[in-house]
């Protein structure tokens, strides 16, 4: 099944923006949501904003037929999917590397789905994406952090995967734009960086040794779902 999805004409974006998608309405909390069942083919997941429908259904009709001859689920496929694009991505910056991949998830029926009881987890955000559907009292920061642990996961975890998302992988996979962004990552978990609004006009402070550190900037989230992965 993977030589199937890897031959489909699927960009890396593509497959790894619905993998994202599919997981991300995970909720520890009451363990709703998520990859399982695959319902992000089902409504109402399919059409929310968030999802980028289009998309979406441009993916589905690739991995639906892939899935349904090898006898899998279609969860198992968007699952698959998501890891081949980070392994092609990957490659394509002079990197060698294995997701691991577990199979097992089954895929729900629109009779097991009850849409009104799934509208309560449409994401208005996503802060790995950088998308915020409108301004909310809660800043975009806040609001990626309740996101983040209600899917379980870790403050290393969460740096890395905005790292990821933030690259349009099908477009920039390549190894300066990977450097940079790894670079930048291993700056943000030593806490090597000093934050800043991109208006902001102060030039960076010095640390205790007198030389000027990193400056990182925050960048405004987009007002409508980013088409893929964002750079």
């Amino acid at each position: 099944m993977a030589a199937r999805i890897a031959a489909a004409g699927l960009t890396v974006g593509e497959m790894v923006a619905t993998a994202w998608d599919s997981a991300r309405t995970f909720r520890g909390s009451d363990k709703r949501g998520g990859a399982n069942g695959a319902r992000i083919r089902l409504a109402p997941q399919k059409d929310w904003e968030g999802n980028e429908p289009a998309r979406l259904a441009r993916v589905l009709s690739a991995l639906e037929p892939i899935a349904a001859e090898a006898g899998a689920s279609v969860a198992d496929a968007i699952v698959l999917a998501g890891n081949l694009g980070v392994e092609q991505a990957a490659k394509a910056a002079g990197f060698d590397v294995t997701v691991p991949f577990s199979p097992g998830r089954g895929d729900a029926t629109e009779e097991m789905t009850d849409a009104a009881s799934f509208d309560v987890l449409e994401p208005v955000h996503d802060g790995y994406r950088n998308w915020l559907e409108k301004d909310y009292a809660a800043t975009a920061e806040e609001l990626m952090l309740d996101r983040t642990q209600l899917m379980g996961l870790t403050a290393h975890e969460m740096t890395t995967l905005v790292g990821g998302m933030r690259v349009r992988l099908d477009e920039a996979a390549r190894a300066g734009a990977v450097k940079h962004r790894r670079d930048a990552r291993r700056r943000v978990v030593a806490g090597a960086g000093i934050w800043r609004a991109a208006a902001d006009p102060r030039p960076p402070a010095p640390d205790g040794g007198g030389a000027a550190r990193w400056l990182e900037e925050r960048r405004p989230p987009a007002e409508t779902p980013p088409s893929g992965l964002i750079e």
